[in-house]
């Protein structure tokens, strides 16, 4: 997120612990896998099946995506059935 200014992988951390008091037991889960591999990078996901599959059937663009930290300033929050925008204000309103 753009709020934690520099680019680094606790950055990433930091944003979702600003979410606290909206997460769900599984996105806890998620949130806690992150943390135990975060020092690993993105190596993890690569060498995975799902990683393998897709980088072997022509898509490493979307694994690529999916292992990006601190790429966007919002997130789609799930709330009462539908999907809001969360926001964490950063400097100068970012």
């Amino acid at each position: 997120m753009a709020a934690c200014g520099r680019r680094s992988k606790t950055c990433s951390a930091r944003a979702l612990d600003a979410l606290e008091r909206l997460r769900s037991a599984e996105a806890e889960l998620a949130l806690q896998a992150f943390r135990a591999t975060e020092a690993q990078g993105d190596g993890l996901i690569r060498r995975s099946i799902s990683g393998r599959e897709l980088i072997d059937g022509g898509f490493p663009e979307d694994v690529a995506l999916a292992v990006a930290h601190d790429v966007s300033a919002a997130a789609l929050v799930l709330c009462n059935g539908a999907y809001r925008l969360f926001r964490k204000a950063g400097p100068a309103g970012v």
